[in-house]
């Protein structure tokens, strides 16, 4: 039987997601970002008092970040997690593209996949 499982990464949680993935022989890992500064998305929690900008900004930085520090997993999860709770609706892509860039060249050159 084959065994997976989606982390849901942030920053300061990679030491706890690294312990988890060295205890368990995993063959498939998730790794998605659902919280910034352990604010979650969905109760819009982490977008209060912050501009469009600064939310969707965060989240792909707080990706970027990920995807740079921690190689342990398969595919990269959500892509456009943030848009399911934009509440004020499409940011332009042109405004995102370079660090979408940077976040895609990483996954690509550690050998992951994307997934949805």
């Amino acid at each position: 039987m084959r065994q997976g499982m989606e982390f849901g990464v942030q920053v300061h949680t990679i030491p706890r997601y690294q312990k988890l993935y060295e205890q368990y022989d995993f063959d498939f890992i998730i790794l998605s970002i659902h919280q910034v500064n352990d604010q979650e998305f969905w109760t819009q929690d982490y977008q209060k008092e912050k501009s469009q900008q600064e939310y969707i900004e965060g989240y792909y930085q707080e990706m970027l970040n990920v995807v740079k520090k921690y190689k342990n997993y398969s595919v990269l999860g959500h892509l456009d997690l943030m848009t399911r709770y934009d509440e004020i609706g499409n940011y332009p892509f042109e405004k995102i593209k370079s660090i979408i860039t940077e976040i895609l060249k990483t996954v690509i050159q550690d050998g992951k996949g994307i997934g949805n």
